[in-house]
């Protein structure tokens, strides 16, 4: 069976992002990935452009999940599942 094999990256909606920022690059240790005029920004932890993203919003809330698999078969695979469930890929 198809399978993931680990979490790529991890976005976030939030209502205080300069908390974030700092949560992420003091207590978590990443760094400072870019800056978009909108407000949101990236943050690193190895040689990925980024492995969080914060975003500004309303409220606080998982915006959007990257996952990793092996294969394009294991891709095809996965997102069959998701779409047969609804979940828009």
């Amino acid at each position: 069976m198809s399978s993931v094999t680990q979490l790529g990256y991890i976005g976030f909606k939030v209502t205080c992002p300069e908390k974030w920022e700092q949560f992420g690059t003091q207590f978590l240790g990443l760094t400072l990935g870019q800056r978009f005029e909108t407000g949101a920004f990236t943050l690193r932890m190895d040689n990925r452009i980024s492995r969080l993203t914060i975003t500004p919003g309303d409220k606080d809330d998982l915006d959007f999940v990257g996952w990793e698999v092996a294969t394009q078969s294991d891709l095809n695979a996965i997102r069959g599942r998701l779409e047969a469930r609804g979940i828009e890929v």
